[in-house]
């Protein structure tokens, strides 16, 4: 049965979430695993409009979203943004990517922001849940969209 919880009520979650985030994008970027671990605490702390959820799948944590103020250093005019969407891979196709991206969603409207955005390499998954491209990327990033979804309360 998947439950989604906010991190900053499960803290215990902290380490899976960090070593999760930095074996999917950290260690490419060369953010270390305690690098994440602390930025996670901080998004656990912050009553700055950035928030975490994390999926549990029969009480074992299986997924994580985040919204945070900028994902993109080129476009840190656009705020806030869904980021790090990840599903543990024996548990893809359940249903649970959807209920993370749902409760961000949820999470930036109950803060009042009136759009959320992202940026990746397969729009098609947002795409079916209702978001729309906002821009192709060009340079470093070529091969990714920036997505937008406005927001309703």
């Amino acid at each position: 049965m998947l439950e989604i919880v906010r991190l900053a009520d499960r803290p215990d979650l902290i380490p899976v979430c960090a070593r999760w985030n930095h074996d999917e994008w950290g260690h490419s970027a060369g953010i270390s695993e305690q690098q994440i671990d602390r930025a996670f605490h901080n998004i656990a702390r912050s009553d700055d409009g950035q928030t975490a959820r994390v999926a549990l799948w029969d009480h074992v944590p299986v997924g994580l979203s985040l919204l945070i103020h900028n994902d993109l250093e080129t476009h840190a005019h656009l705020k806030p943004w869904l980021a790090s969407l990840f599903v543990v891979p024996a548990f893809r196709g359940k249903g649970i990517g959807k209920g993370l991206v749902a409760a961000i969603e949820d999470a930036a409207a109950e803060l009042g922001y009136g759009q959320v955005y992202l940026y990746t390499r397969t729009p098609v998954f947002y795409q079916q849940l209702g978001w729309s491209t906002f821009e192709e990327l060009a340079g470093d990033h070529a091969d990714m969209s920036i997505l937008r979804k406005p927001l309703t309360r």
